[in-house]
């Protein structure tokens, strides 16, 4: 009970706020002060019939896409809330999702081993990678849009997989990806992260890699 108090305390406002935003549908508390509940955080995405197990934005703004352990991925228009397709092919549940710079293109990782390349503007799937031997935790398009990096190694947007590392010859930007236990820093094992620091919710960007842990720290590493 002093803990309770102690977090009423510190955030009463932000307490007040939570229990009308996340109440249900049916609750007394929402039915009553529904009106108070700001119009930005009204928006309920419903369609997925299990967990969703990722949502992001896309760098433009103008959609969010979601990804379940229903096999699905669903693209949610960001204004109106409206589901503006549903992506279907993956043959076990999604684990995560990311947007090309440009927001045209959507990459989805799946529990059955692949990673499928998809059209925002069609939902159709333009090509499948699979024998990446393992399942792929994290994937994110090169800046220019012409790379998926995962934590498997590097591929092209054809589906090609083992393309020439960027730490070829040619100088080029060394950029970073989260490998298990390991940061690595073109293709090269670069930094052991220990037991306490691993998690699956990761985000690289050229030299910088962000963790966040579930003591709710959020680690940020930049590669020199």
């Amino acid at each position: 009970m002093e803990k309770i108090h102690l977090i009423l305390g510190d955030a009463p406002l932000q307490i007040y706020s939570s229990a009308l935003v996340f109440a249900s549908e049916n609750s007394m508390i929402r039915q009553t002060f529904m009106s108070k509940v700001a119009t930005a955080t009204s928006k309920v995405l419903e369609g997925h019939s299990s967990w969703v197990t990722v949502a992001t934005f896309s760098p433009d703004g103008q959609l969010v896409a979601s990804a379940s352990n229903d096999n699905t991925v669903r693209l949610w228009e960001v204004a109106t809330g409206a589901c503006r397709g549903v992506l279907e092919g993956h043959h076990s549940w999604v684990i995560t999702v990311t947007f090309s710079p440009d927001s045209q293109l959507l990459a989805s990782a799946s529990y059955d081993e692949t990673v499928r390349l998809w059209e925002v503007a069609t939902g159709v799937c333009r090509s499948m990678i699979n024998r990446l031997g393992g399942y792929i935790w994290s994937i994110d398009f090169s800046p220019d849009g012409q790379l998926l990096h995962t934590d498997r190694g590097d591929c092209a947007l054809d589906g090609t997989k083992d393309v020439p590392s960027l730490s070829s010859s040619q100088a080029q930007p060394s950029y970073c990806i989260v490998q298990e236990r390991w940061i690595l820093r073109n293709h090269e094992r670069f930094l052991w992260i220990p037991p306490k620091f691993r998690t699956q919710a990761t985000a690289a960007c050229q030299d910088m890699v962000c963790l966040g842990l579930q003591s709710g720290r959020i680690i940020l590493i930049k590669i020199l």
